[in-house]
């Protein structure tokens, strides 16, 4: 039996955990294609060339805009306007390699391409997502854009949303009630097999303050560089330091260490007392699994993150800074840091009540089951 992935490629997250629900597949003896570009593609390839688990389809990229520190969302619309024709070719090589595959079943991580594709070739597809729409502070063009997605997203036998149910929700655009718009719409929290994990939660840790650079590739050298003068400045004061998520290894430096790229942040995470990340939604819910406090730093006008900031704030799991705060006065965000782990325990203890609904909702299962029933040809 084969399935398709068709999986954005702007950042990571979505390329690691459709991986991990790729590799289960492929284990259950599914033959698993998946197509990608920019940074999902290089994070796909990186991950199958050790588990050697799927066909990996390499697309041309597109990416946001950035411009000084900040998401540019003009730049963005033109970027789109004046790529259209890679979008439309996105779009006419997901109808080609869905018309070469011959998948039984397509499964779509925010790739609006893909769906269309599925549509056009009568096949079943299934939508994850953890932003159904794009958040918007007005609430009549808020209505107008989720209408939009609506039909960009078409009609998925269904949406899986890789968020956390109301009122632990992460993201501002799934807070609302989408049932009212999505049909078909489950919250699955973070796909991973946790049957498989040693989920430790004690207060032996090793690593003070881990920083993870998980930013698109527009941000991620600038966001690097910039945690490194935070990360120099607790280093100088005695705190014990990892950065992963960008460049090679470098090792320590005094009681900094630059771990490069890594396949598995999930081993640092449960190393760690605090972690400072950019808001994505799959190293929020990473952070949760491993009772980890965060302090969340969203890029300028990246609506998404700041949503999620102000979410992790709002549940009691961590705070956030203003990424002009961030590069312009490390030593207040050192200050921001040291004051977070003098209340590490109220934050685990809020952690810790949320991370049990994330692991008792096995939403990696739940779709696997859906996948199965379907491919089988039963009922859902």
């Amino acid at each position: 039996m084969k399935i398709y992935f068709g999986v954005n490629g702007i950042g990571r997250g979505h390329a690691m955990r459709s991986f991990r629900l790729a590799e289960r597949l492929s284990k259950m003896g599914y033959e698993v294609y998946m197509s990608s570009y920019g940074d999902g593609y290089k994070t796909l390839q990186k991950l199958n060339s050790s588990a050697q688990c799927c066909h990996i389809i390499k697309l041309d990229g597109y990416t946001y805009a950035w411009a000084s520190k900040r998401l540019d969302w003009k730049k963005t619309i033109l970027k789109g306007i004046f790529s259209s024709r890679a979008l439309f070719k996105h779009f006419l090589n997901e109808l080609n390699n869905i018309y070469i595959v011959e998948p039984d079943v397509v499964v779509s991580d925010s790739r609006i391409s893909t769906c269309l594709a599925s549509m056009f070739h009568n096949k079943k597809y299934l939508l994850i997502s953890n932003q159904l729409s794009v958040f918007h502070t007005n609430d009549i063009l808020k209505y107008f854009i989720r209408i939009l997605f609506r039909y960009l997203w078409g009609q998925p036998q269904r949406i899986f949303v890789t968020d956390l149910p109301p009122p632990y929700t992460i993201s501002f655009v799934n807070s609302a009630s989408l049932e009212n718009l999505f049909n078909k719409t489950e919250y699955v929290g973070l796909l991973i097999d946790t049957s498989n994990l040693e989920l430790k939660d004690n207060d032996v840790k090793d690593i003070d303050v881990l920083f993870i650079v998980s930013a698109p590739s527009g941000d991620r050298e600038s966001f690097y560089l910039d945690t490194l003068k935070v990360a120099n400045e607790l280093g100088k004061k005695g705190y014990q330091v990892t950065i992963i998520g960008h460049g090679p290894k470098v090792g320590n430096l005094g009681s900094v260490s630059i771990e490069g790229w890594v396949e598995n942040s999930l081993d640092y995470l449960s190393r760690s007392k605090l972690v400072v990340l950019r808001g994505g939604q799959t190293a929020i819910l990473e952070s949760i699994l491993n009772v980890v406090p965060m302090l969340v730093v969203p890029a300028p006008n990246q609506t998404e993150q700041e949503g999620n900031a102000i979410s992790v704030s709002r549940l009691g799991i961590g705070s956030y800074i203003s990424y002009t705060s961030y590069y312009k006065k490390p030593s207040e965000t050192v200050l921001k840091i040291e004051d977070m782990l003098s209340k590490i325990d109220s934050y685990r203890h809020n952690l810790r009540r949320i991370r049990e609904l994330l692991i008792n909702i096995k939403g990696i299962d739940m779709i696997i089951e859906f996948i199965k029933k379907n491919v089988e040809g039963g009922k859902s």
